[in-house]
């Protein structure tokens, strides 16, 4: 069976280019995008999900024009009813353009939201078990592409498993050579095919922030390629660039 994601957006953020001093390349960032405070905004983070190693610092920035917390618990919202998460911290006020910062020093799964605004938040995943590669060589537009996935080697689930931990999470991120930051606006094509070159699941969408999420449920075990094509950047067509990534399913 072939899955198909394809998300248009219809509506167009701009910031100040300040909002994006904090994307550096090595920096794991989690970005609270404009008009996070309010409940009827598409979105409230850049992503939702994260995954980082043992021992990395996550960044929280405030691209919004308000002030917001972030607090983070130990565990995510799939805990089973009438088991309390733990609270690890708890931030001050993130002042516009401002960052919240925290090092992970122990493996599990945490979640993240806001105390103020209830419908803000995510998971983030502190493990070894993730891989990381990315593509800066024959570029055509100095846009490195990097694509990182938990867990490193995923395995194939049978039957009708449900459930996050059935799935392999990707994250992708699009690097400005020349400047070492994060690429905004990127539109790209992210595609799974498996050893007959078949393709398996497919996810296209507008970039704005240069850093997106996916999740796939491998089936079969086996050798398979995923594909990150871009082809626009600030709206504007370019020459596509493609990074191809070998993950080994067992």
């Amino acid at each position: 069976m072939v899955r198909i994601t394809i998300t248009f957006c219809v509506f167009t953020v701009f910031v100040a280019a300040s909002a994006y001093a904090e994307q550096q390349q090595g920096q794991d960032v989690i970005t609270i995008i404009p008009g996070a405070s309010d409940k009827n905004n598409p979105a409230f983070f850049d992503v939702t999900y994260y995954h980082i190693q043992v021992g990395k610092e996550v960044k929280w920035y405030n691209a919004d024009d308000v002030n917001h917390k972030i607090i983070i618990l130990s565990g995510d919202e799939t805990n089973a009813a009438g088991i309390e998460n733990k609270k690890v911290i708890e931030s001050g006020d993130i002042k516009p353009k401002t960052s919240f910062l925290y090092k992970f020093d122990k493996e599990g799964t945490y979640r993240f939201s806001s105390p103020i605004y209830p419908w803000m938040h995510g998971n983030l995943i502190v493990s070894n078990d993730i891989s990381t590669s990315a593509m800066t060589n024959n570029l055509n537009n100095s846009i490195a592409i990097q694509l990182s996935w938990y867990p490193s080697k995923p395995k194939a689930v049978l039957g009708e498993a449900e459930g996050q931990e059935q799935q392999t999470h990707f994250i992708i991120k699009f690097i400005n050579e020349k400047s070492n930051k994060i690429q905004e606006h990127i539109d790209y094509r992210f595609v799974i095919y498996d050893k007959s070159n078949k393709s398996v699941f497919e996810q296209g969408l507008h970039s704005g922030w240069g850093v997106e999420q996916t999740a796939y449920k491998f089936t079969n075990p086996g050798n398979y390629r995923a594909e990150v094509t871009i082809n626009y950047i600030l709206f504007a067509p370019v020459s596509p660039d493609v990074a191809k990534f070998n993950i080994v399913v067992t």
